[in-house]
Parts: structure tokens; sequence; C-alpha cells
């Protein structure tokens, strides 16, 4: 049945923005700057993706409806409803995941790290979820020097804890760009 597909369809529709810069940023090809891009469109995305999904569950619907109506089994019912289940599943998490980032439910702080630390505060264009957040982190925690680093996709930024004097401004920058994000230079703040 086609209905499948676009169940399917609607699932890769709404992972785009978190999957694709994802699995960019795991084979090394994050610095292209899609997440940037794609995270401009995440609202796009996922509300195309809760039509189509809609659409496929309205004409399952309407078509096992007809088949009542005409005493006859509905062809793959089963797969078809185990599909759309599963896309439903897949479009709500991520739908989730946008929604968590956008009310910004970030926890609480750590406690202040005990040696002497320069905060760095970055803002960052095209995170729209927690899974946009979690390869900047990984990048710049990579970096010697690094205290924490904490992305927000709700804040739109990423705030960097180094000791002082250890990383570069340069270094930072690159990590975030490889993790396919493009920092805002001109609006960074340094503290401490």
């Amino acid at each position: 049945m086609k209905v499948e597909r676009l169940g399917f369809l609607s699932a890769l529709l709404a992972s785009t923005c978190c999957a694709v810069p994802l699995g960019l940023a795991l084979l090394g090809l994050g610095g292209l700057g899609l997440g940037s891009v794609i995270g401009a469109y995440h609202w796009y995305l996922t509300a195309g993706a809760v039509a189509l999904l809609l659409g496929a569950w309205g004409y399952f619907l309407r078509e096992r409806r007809r088949m009542d109506a005409l005493a006859s089994d509905l062809k793959n019912e089963r797969s078809t409803r185990t599909s759309l289940t599963f896309a439903s599943v897949v479009v709500g998490f991520f739908v989730a995941l946008n929604v968590y980032a956008a009310l910004g439910t970030s926890g609480p702080a750590g406690p202040a790290p005990a040696v002497a630390a320069e905060t760095l505060t970055l803002p960052v264009r095209g995170m729209s979820c927690v899974s946009c957040e979690w390869p900047i982190e990984s990048n710049l925690k990579k970096l010697d020097g690094v205290l924490e680093a904490d992305a927000s996709a709700a804040r739109s930024n990423v705030t960097v804890k180094v000791r002082p004097g250890a990383v570069s401004l340069d270094a930072i920058v690159a990590a975030v760009r490889a993790a396919g994000y493009e920092p805002d230079l001109a609006a960074a703040k340094r503290e401490g």
C-alpha cells in the first residue's frame, strides 16, 4: 500500500534536521555546515512530517472504512498499521525533541569548576533540537583545556568554560564548525 511509503517519508522528513547533521558529524563531514542550513528549516520539516503522517493515517482509515462497507478485507492491513505506528513513534520523538529544545528545558548548571576558568558564550546558528547540541559539545570537550561545554538549542548558543589561555578562540570555532554549525563571532562574549 502506498500509505506505508508516506509513513516512512514522514519519519525521514521529521528526522532530517537531527539525523543528517549528526550523521555527517560522525562521518567527519560536519564542516560542510549543513547543520546550520537544515536547522533553519526544522519547524517546516517537522510540520511537513506531521502533515504527511496525518494524511497517511487518514487515507488508511478511509480505505479501511470503505472495505468494511464492502465486507471485504483490506490488503496488507496489519503491515500498513505497523508501518504507520512506527512512523508515528519516530515523528513523535523528533517533535518532542524540537519542543523540548524550544522550551529551553535544559537542566540546571553544574557546580563551578575548582580551577580558574574563563567562560566564552558563542551564538551558534542552526541548532534546532537536543541532537544538534550533542556533536557540538562532544567536539568541544575533546579540546585540551576545555573544562565544560554546554550547547543550547533554546538559547542558540554554546557556553564553554576553559582554563585561561589554554584554548584559542579559533580552536573553539573550528570545533563548532566541524559539527556542522556556524558560530557568530561578532556576538561572542568572554568572561573571567
